[in-house]
């Protein structure tokens, strides 16, 4: 006999879902809200189905009605999603943690935007500045944040492992001054984390919306670990394109973010930035090619700099 639990009927609908059986699949997590919703996960000690589960499970439903063109039945799902969610609001993620931490220099245009998009979700605001000539200091200040200084030496890592080091949440949000999170999922930030954090999840991928500063064009749209679980012995390797790296070296495991929970917009690149930060990288990706004992990491990143900067030949010889 099949468990009596909201938890089997969720997960049975889950692998439906993956063997593309889709109104198997609605049933069995219709079934499992139903019982949840009657309080079987309460009769049934062994029951760990909770409000963001079952969020998970209604937003489940809202894309197979959407994929089977029932659009009045997805909103109601969707609806129901923030139902569990806003019902839950006031007790999840209370005893997370979490630390919002950057690196800047001369970014106090910025940085006051990047920070108000996140500020109300984070517990703590860590800003390591890199030498700052403009009042990014007292910008970051004046947001409530702790703020370091260190010496810059051409080396991304070293100073986001710096802010690390003055971390003390569960979770860390490490963006850049100028990236946001969008109006329309700036206050899922607590709830995205809390999930993740319910599921054992260690980095999320944010979905990443690229756009020019001045004309507002749509440069890139991408994915960025930006969020993760702090860890002892976690931290960032390599001068540029810093990367996320566990004690024994190996990468993280990700998993990426819906636009819909979570969108991160970056604006920092115009076509005189670009050139400019182009040129800074690749003095960075050399420097680092003369002691890294990972080369290959870099011929990748010196490919695309150098064809950024218009110089085929030399993109070409590290492609």
């Amino acid at each position: 006999k099949y468990p009596d639990l909201p938890d089997f009927y969720a997960q049975r609908g889950m692998i439906l879902c993956g063997l593309i059986r889709y109104p198997e699949a609605a049933e069995c997590l219709r079934t499992a809200l139903y019982k949840f919703d009657h309080g079987f996960s309460e009769i049934h000690d062994s029951s760990f189905f909770n409000p963001v589960v079952a969020a998970r499970v209604a937003a489940r439903l809202a894309q197979i009605d959407t994929h089977l063109g029932n659009e009045a039945q997805a909103k109601h799902w969707q609806e129901r999603e923030r139902a569990y969610m806003q019902g839950n609001a006031a007790d999840i993620g209370e005893d997370i943690r979490i630390s919002a931490c950057y690196i800047v220099r001369d970014d106090a245009v910025h940085l006051k935007k990047s920070i108000e998009s996140l500020r109300d979700a984070v517990d703590e605001l860590i800003v390591v500045d890199t030498g700052s000539r403009d009042d990014t200091v007292g910008a970051a200040k004046a947001c409530g944040a702790i703020v370091h200084e260190v010496i810059w030496a051409d080396d991304f890592a070293a100073p986001r492992n710096a802010a690390l080091s003055h971390a003390t949440g569960d979770w860390i949000v490490f963006i850049d001054a100028d990236e946001y999170f969008s109006d329309e999922t700036k206050g899922n930030l607590r709830t995205a984390i809390t999930t993740a954090d319910a599921e054992g999840t260690e980095v999320l991928l944010i979905p990443w919306h690229n756009i020019d500063e001045v004309t507002g064009e749509v440069l890139l749209d991408s994915y960025a670990p930006r969020i993760f679980r702090r860890r002892t012995g976690r931290c960032y390797v390599g001068r540029i394109h810093e990367e996320l790296r566990d004690t024994d070296g190996t990468v993280p495991k990700t998993n990426a973010v819906a636009p819909a929970l979570l969108t991160l917009v970056h604006t920092g690149y115009s076509a005189v930035l670009t050139r400019e930060k182009g040129e800074r990288n690749l003095r960075i990706l050399l420097a680092e090619l003369d002691t890294t004992a990972e080369p290959e990491r870099i011929w990748g990143y010196l490919a695309e700099t150098y064809d950024n900067l218009g110089d085929a030949y030399h993109a070409e010889q590290y492609a």
